[in-house]
């Protein structure tokens, strides 16, 4: 009861101020324009609206409409790219919105070492990414003819492809609030996009499955949804149903 509480408690305006004035200040600001640099200089004027709009999130569940519209930025991976799997997609978010998903990621953090199994290590305080890269070299040495093709695939568990549908189930299998998953839920949907290309911005689409490469929260929601992946797993291979390597 006492983590539940915690993670849907009302947020206090000095815990926006905390995450505002901690922001890099010249981080690339979002489709508005504003850097953080112009929220911490102007925060005597802007401040009181930063904390409503953050408030209103966090009791009604409600994002202004423009304030989660994104800019998707495409960066090579390697010298002139051929095609769209040698791009990166990262997400340019308005402060505003990075403010909500940072607070939100913040109650989330305290909690993962609880919620996720060893066998995974990443933004688990405590854990280190090392031991799970040594594992991955062992099974890929102790499976040398398969290596190549397991090796190429992956990349495709890095993709943020993820339905929204079982964002929102692996949210329920775990002790989360029925606020904090409207929440997390709310940032997830109500996105829109706009793809910076050649110099300009594209036409906005709606977007209908994925977290966004550069949102914080995506971070945390990957990791929660592995977890749920896994202990389907762990199920299956108990149950007999599923082989292991």
């Amino acid at each position: 009861m006492e983590e539940r509480t915690r993670l849907s408690k009302d947020v206090l305006p000095s815990k926006v101020h905390d995450v505002v004035f901690k922001m890099g200040a010249f981080k690339a600001p979002g489709p508005d324009g504003w850097s953080p640099l112009f929220f911490q200089n102007q925060w005597n004027v802007v401040g009181d609206l930063v904390v409503a709009c953050v408030k209103d999130l966090f009791k009604l569940c409600i994002l202004p409409s423009n304030l989660n519209n994104t800019i998707l930025v495409l960066i090579p991976k390697y010298h002139l790219p051929t095609s769209f799997t040698g791009l990166r997609p990262i997400s340019l978010c308005n402060v505003a919105y990075k403010v909500i998903t940072i607070l939100i990621a913040n109650r989330l953090k305290p909690m993962m070492e609880r919620w996720v199994s060893r066998t995974q290590s990443n933004f688990v305080s405590g854990r280190s990414l090392a031991d799970n890269t040594i594992i991955v070299k062992e099974v890929l040495h102790s499976t040398r003819e398969r290596e190549s093709r397991m090796d190429g695939n992956k990349d495709r568990f890095k993709e943020s492809r993820l339905r929204w549908s079982f964002i929102q189930q692996s949210l329920e299998a775990l002790p989360i609030p029925a606020l904090l998953q409207h929440q997390i839920m709310s940032c997830i949907s109500t996105s829109r996009m706009q793809v910076l290309w050649n110099r300009g911005l594209a036409d906005s689409f709606l977007p209908s499955r994925g977290i966004r490469q550069g949102d914080y929260l995506s971070l945390y929601l990957f990791v929660l949804c592995m977890e749920v992946l896994l202990q389907g797993i762990q199920k299956a291979v108990t149950g007999g149903t599923w082989k292991g390597i």
